[in-house]
């Protein structure tokens, strides 16, 4: 019995192996190695897409101009894009068919980077970055080790419009070794103050020349900022007093290339500017894009006083209208007293970014002294301050605490930094009716369209269209530190 049903069971079995063979070779499949591209607005290489199917004659069609085949072998498919011309992000399908088979392939491509605002960070530059009057350039610099362990110094001087880099050097540290950037201008010339004190300007085919030390002045000088032509440059030098006590840093401003010596304030606390005194004199720290205001700031110990020099380049005090000298009597600590002047006054500190392009806001902080209960010590409060040089009415920022005074724009947007030391973060105002605009964040995004970090902004460029900041940055030595950077407008506008 056996016997007889093994031939049926064998046939039975031969049937079904051919019935399930014959399945499978019917089948019709795709399988894609990617179903769906994402392609940049613009400069995109190649994407190849992997591709098994039955049959294994396979073809494809593309349902967008703009979507290009470029290459079917075997079990691939190539595909490119052309730049996105329109203002939106655009999709489009590739249809693939293998017999009764079909699958389709997602394409889609964001508008051209030149849509958007741009983020810049410039956390790689030591010491920060400059940024020139308009914004059209930016620079930096960094340095990496030679092979026998020395420090090389680059310079990068970036068209801002185009993220093009103009690369300067290596320079070998014992050429020169840098310092910290000082200044740039609109037509690409790049300030950088050495450590060993002198200041050289770099012109973008990479020559270079030493900035000469000013007639009567006696140490190498300092070029803090220029105007958005050029033609005025603002920094200090020092001077030697005559006295036998000593020189004293001064204010100087050089006009095509000529430098002169500008009017000098008394100090801070009222007194004369003689090194007798031990004072350490005054520092030109700014001048407007349009080279009509000039401001600085004194160092007599920790004052910082904020002083500016108007469009007849008389000197002035920020904030006259609100500053006052308090003559108190303090105690030395041995049971002695001896004169002071505490000064309820607008002090600055070394940045470049107080002044708004056309000259008519300063921003600064407001420092108000009180005598402290032992009379030994002096109890101080800080208020993010503007000035208006056009009518002489300094703007107090009472109702925000702590807070400091970083830059302004030519319509009155004052950029405040929360605290009176480290700032972090911050927020802008309208300084003349002193409402709070949004955080720095949410007034970048209503500016520019785009998201930032947590940050403080500083300078702000002729036409609003540049703004630079800075941002903390983990550092492994130095632990956080700020990270500077710039936003622009899209790339090409």
């Amino acid at each position: 019995m056996l016997n007889r049903l093994c031939p049926v069971l064998i046939a039975a079995f031969a049937f079904l192996a051919s019935a399930c063979t014959s399945t499978e070779s019917d089948t019709h499949y795709i399988r894609l190695s990617d179903s769906s591209l994402s392609f940049n607005g613009a400069g995109n290489a190649p994407r190849t897409i992997t591709i098994a199917s039955n049959p294994s004659a396979w073809q494809a069609e593309s349902s967008a101009s703009w979507i290009k085949i470029t290459g079917t072998e075997a079990n691939t498919l190539t595909i490119t894009v052309d730049d996105n011309d329109v203002a939106t992000e655009r999709k489009g399908i590739v249809h693939v068919d293998a017999g009764k088979a079909q699958v389709e392939i997602v394409v889609s491509q964001l508008p051209e980077d030149s849509e958007f605002a741009r983020y810049r960070a410039m956390f790689k530059y030591e010491n920060g970055i400059v940024m020139s009057p308009s914004g059209k350039y930016a620079g930096g610099f960094y340095a990496t080790l030679a092979d026998d362990g020395s420090l090389l110094y680059h310079a990068d001087i970036v068209e801002v419009e185009t993220d093009r880099v103009t690369e300067l050097g290596p320079y070998p540290m014992s050429l020169m070794a840098f310092g910290s950037p000082s200044a740039i201008t609109d037509q690409g010339q790049f300030f950088l103050k050495l450590e060993a004190g002198s200041t050289y300007m770099f012109d973008l085919d990479g020559t270079y020349s030493e900035i000469a030390t000013p007639a009567g002045m006696n140490s190498d000088p300092d070029v803090s900022c220029v105007s958005a032509d050029g033609s005025k440059w603002v920094g200090y030098s020092m001077k030697n007093m005559g006295d036998g006590h000593g020189s004293l840093y001064w204010p100087l401003i050089w006009e095509n290339g000529t430098a002169r010596e500008l009017e000098m304030p008394k100090s801070y606390r009222g007194e004369e500017y003689t090194s007798a005194q031990k004072l350490n004199g005054v520092m030109a720290r700014g001048i407007s894009a349009n080279g009509e205001i000039v401001y600085g700031t004194t160092w007599d110990n920790f004052d910082f006083g904020l002083v500016y020099w108007d469009k007849a380049g008389k000197v002035h005090y920020v904030g006259e209208d609100v500053r006052e000298v308090k003559p108190v009597k303090m105690l030395d600590g041995n049971g002695g007293e001896y004169d002071f002047n505490l000064v309820d006054g607008i002090i600055g500190y070394a940045s470049s970014s107080y002044v708004s392009p056309n000259g008519k806001w300063i921003a600064g902080t407001y420092r108000k002294e009180e005598l402290a209960a032992d009379r030994m010590g002096i109890d101080e409060t800080y208020r993010a301050a503007f000035f208006n040089t056009e009518t002489g009415k300094t703007y107090i920022l009472e109702e925000y605490g702590d807070s400091s005074g970083l830059g302004v724009t030519d319509e009155g947007e004052g950029f405040v930094g929360v605290g009176s030391s480290t700032v972090m973060n911050g927020f802008v105002v309208d300084i003349e009716t002193g409402i709070k605009l949004g955080t720095t964040q949410e007034w970048v995004y209503e500016t520019f369209g785009i998201h930032v970090p947590a940050c403080r902004l500083e300078q702000c460029c002729v036409g609003k269209k540049v703004v630079t900041g800075a941002t903390p940055v983990s550092d492994a030595v130095l632990g956080m530190v700020d990270g500077y950077f710039y936003i622009a407008p899209a790339a090409g506008r």
